[in-house]
């Protein structure tokens, strides 16, 4: 992810940008170790990180991980989401460890711990878009994404 970033960085240095999208509706999650680098950026980089041009591209499928970067976002950069809410809340039970119950043995995934990335008292269920997109069958198979074309018409103006 470090070379990613110093990758879009170098970009960014010789290439005018007129907006900023991070599109995490479909990121699942994995480690939390992996995105700083590109938090670090969006942060810090004055291009990227502009008043009503960074927008972020969450849904029903931003989990996880992909929620603990998309909380961080919310309380640095403040970006516009886009979207539908995300499938977890900012605070939320992760890392699941397999566990076999002993009667039945059943594997379930149990969550392992708690991470809290926002204030202790959030107690919201997803983080909610301020421009609310919905996903639809059609769109998806037709190739149409309505949530980029909302923002590209949102940003003209």
């Amino acid at each position: 992810m470090q070379q990613f970033a110093d990758e879009i960085e170098a970009f960014v240095k010789t290439t005018p940008i007129d907006r900023t999208i991070v599109d995490v509706r479909h990121n699942t999650g994995g480690d939390n170790h992996f995105y700083p680098p590109l938090l670090h950026l969006l942060q810090q980089n004055e291009t990227l990180n502009r008043p009503e041009k960074l927008y972020v591209i969450i849904g029903r499928m931003t989990l996880s991980a992909a929620v603990n970067f998309v909380t961080e976002l919310e309380q640095s950069v403040h970006p516009i989401f886009v979207g539908e809410p995300t499938g977890e809340p900012p605070n939320l039970y992760a890392d699941a460890r397999p566990i076999i119950l002993p009667h039945s043995k059943i594997q379930v995934d149990v969550s392992s711990h708690y991470i809290q990335k926002s204030a202790a008292d959030d107690t919201r269920l997803a983080i909610t878009p301020a421009i609310s997109i919905s996903l639809s069958s059609s769109d998806y198979f037709n190739g149409y994404d309505l949530a980029l074309e909302t923002i590209f018409k949102n940003s003209r103006s």
